[in-house]
């Protein structure tokens, strides 16, 4: 987050260093972001990652996942992954 849009009571994210700024991603343990699935796949799928009200393009051009567990077969969660 960015403190300084929090102090003009703004909610902004600081995009340099992360995903949402880089051209190549690495996804370790893939299965393990839950919670992030939904951030991670707006921006595999649409190259626009969420910055408060709105959705901001992405610089991502490529991006590679590894896990070190197997698919549960059962889980309908990850899915979308597939």
């Amino acid at each position: 987050l960015s403190l300084k849009a929090l102090r003009d009571d703004q909610s902004r994210r600081a995009a340099d260093g992360f995903a949402g700024g880089a051209e190549v991603v690495f996804l370790d343990e893939i299965f393990r972001a839950r919670a992030l699935l939904p951030a991670l796949l707006q921006l595999l799928n649409e190259r626009t990652w969420p910055d408060g009200s709105r959705n901001r393009p992405a610089r991502l051009v490529s991006a590679v996942a590894a896990t070190n567990a197997l698919r549960d077969a059962d889980d309908d969660d990850d899915d979308a992954l597939f």
